[in-house]
């Protein structure tokens, strides 16, 4: 799963929401399932939201950290 977070973090790193199911397509043309992607998700510890509306898309965001951690 390590490469996989590698994969996913660099997606993320930016600290922008990105639609899940963008992020769940590419990974899937860079080799990767989406269980293992989702895995990379719970270590990663990545905040999932919604669009706010009914039968919106998804979008994960990296988790913020602090200047401590």
């Amino acid at each position: 799963y390590q490469l996989a977070m590698a994969w996913l973090k660099g997606h993320l790193i930016d600290g922008e929401p990105h639609a899940a199911a963008e992020i769940l397509t590419s990974a899937e043309y860079a080799g990767f399932t989406a269980d293992v992607i989702n895995t990379a998700v719970i270590k990663l510890g990545v905040v999932k939201k919604d669009a706010l509306v009914e039968s919106g898309p998804w979008y994960w965001q990296i988790a913020k950290t602090t200047e401590s951690e």
